[in-house]
């Protein structure tokens, strides 16, 4: 887990005046894992009008997330946003290494907890994705996503060293990315009403004779209740395809986005389908904002969900598996929407193991 603690040297209230001025905010990053030890690092977001009108044009940020352990472990990460005029152009970046390890748990919808397996992952991956305006909040575009990675476990009866993982030794990729988006929503971050839907596909180009394809699905709905209420939805649909497709392409559940409550990466194979709904609250949502400290930028959620993994000709509803949870969000940045989200999820509990249940401290909305 991470605590993240954000510091600005002055706080400026939400009102029409603060909305079209840049901010950069600067957090210290403290935490503890059993698999790193102590950590701590450093962040900074910036957030940015291209166009200073913000009703037309939605915000740009730029963020960055910086960490070390006890264990000589780093990660180092920064993603962007950027939105051109009118919306005409929206260019998202990312990029990230990591030297961290990860348990492993094999490939399937029914793995178990007894094979758990510490891997040592050495990963750098960076991805970039232009989309252009169609027509009205239709977006079509094209990416590019490399990639380099390497894997070690110390235990060499563990199942990462004696099982068949099609990729283990590693090495570059490189994909080519094409799809198109609808985005209707009022805003990028802590939407509260609107609609989006992304489908995006990935071909490799062979290098280190990897030849495989990825295709995503992200469909999302949120509806506003009141101002100080919504309720959001999302269905996710992700594989991977081609008999030479490294195991770590293959899509997960787990993490702080989808599947709160499972391990990241705890189950994996050929197919992830995933569907989740939030209700958000803001009980103190109708103040005025008066700071850092006004009770306006904190809201509650709670979420409930259900999602597996599967193989080729393999899928059965019975395998769906079943999370919720809650938590509460400190809106940080009202310009961009920012928030530092806690959130505690719980899974399901397979025979003769405890339940999954997982704690995150992260940024933004889950969806």
């Amino acid at each position: 887990m991470q605590f993240l603690f954000i510091i600005s040297a002055k706080a400026q209230k939400a009102d029409s005046s603060f909305r079209t001025k840049n901010q950069f905010v600067p957090y210290p990053v403290v935490g503890n894992a059993p698999e790193t030890g102590f950590q701590f690092g450093f962040g900074a977001i910036y957030t940015f009008f291209i166009n200073h009108d913000p009703r037309e044009t939605r915000n740009s940020f730029i963020y960055s997330f910086n960490m070390w352990t006890v264990k000589n472990q780093a990660q180092y990460a920064v993603q962007s946003s950027i939105w051109t005029p009118k919306n005409i152009w929206n260019i998202t970046v990312n990029g990230i290494y990591t030297d961290y390890p990860i348990f492993f748990y094999g490939v399937g919808n029914d793995t178990r907890q007894s094979d758990e397996d510490l891997i040592t992952s050495k990963r750098f991956k960076f991805q970039v994705i232009g989309k252009h305006k169609i027509i009205k909040d239709l977006y079509a575009g094209l990416g590019l996503w490399v990639q380099n990675d390497s894997f070690t476990a110390d235990d060499p009866a563990g199942i990462f060293n004696t099982g068949d993982y099609y990729g283990k030794q590693g090495g570059n990729s490189m994909l080519i990315g094409y799809g198109g988006a609808f985005d209707n929503r009022d805003y990028e971050n802590s939407t509260t009403t609107g609609s989006y839907l992304s489908m995006l596909g990935w071909t490799s180009l062979g290098i280190n004779d990897y030849k495989f394809s990825v295709f995503n699905l992200d469909a999302r709905h949120f509806f506003k209740i009141d101002p100080t209420m919504c309720v959001g939805a999302q269905f996710a649909y992700q594989t991977a395809q081609g008999s030479s497709a490294p195991f770590y392409y293959l899509p997960f559940i787990g993490g702080d986005q989808i599947m709160r409550g499972y391990y990241v990466g705890r189950y994996r194979d050929q197919h992830m389908l995933a569907a989740q709904s939030e209700f958000r609250y803001r009980p103190w949502g109708k103040q005025e904002d008066h700071g850092w400290f006004s009770l306006s930028r904190l809201s509650f959620a709670g979420f409930v969900g259900t999602g597996m993994v599967f193989s080729n000709q393999n899928f059965s509803f019975n395998d769906l598996k079943p999370n919720y949870g809650g938590g509460f969000r400190y809106m940080f940045e009202p310009v961009a929407r920012m928030t530092l989200r806690f959130d505690y999820g719980v899974g399901n509990q397979n025979p003769g193991e405890k339940r999954s249940t997982g704690f995150y401290i992260s940024l933004n909305e889950a969806f």
